[in-house]
């Protein structure tokens, strides 16, 4: 059923990030929106009509970036 949620999340453009996890959450996803009532139509609209999603929704927002970057440097010894 995981990847099924994956799949979907993946289609939009306003989503840059879906990741699995060994926390707290299956899933985390990292998306994008111009304001507060963007974001929370786009959860309503898209992400809350999913089967078993409805109601394990946490929103955190970013209030300051210092870093981000994709760049991964990982030294293995």
């Amino acid at each position: 059923m995981r990847r099924l949620y994956i799949n979907f999340l993946t289609k939009f453009d306003e989503i840059q990030l879906v990741v699995t996890t060994s926390g707290d959450h299956d899933v985390v996803v990292q998306m994008m929106a111009k304001n507060d009532k963007k974001l929370w139509r786009f959860i309503n609209e898209h992400i809350k009509t999913i089967e078993g999603i409805r109601s394990n929704i946490d929103v955190s927002s970013f209030i300051d970036i210092a870093k981000m970057t994709n760049d991964v440097n990982i030294h293995i010894e």
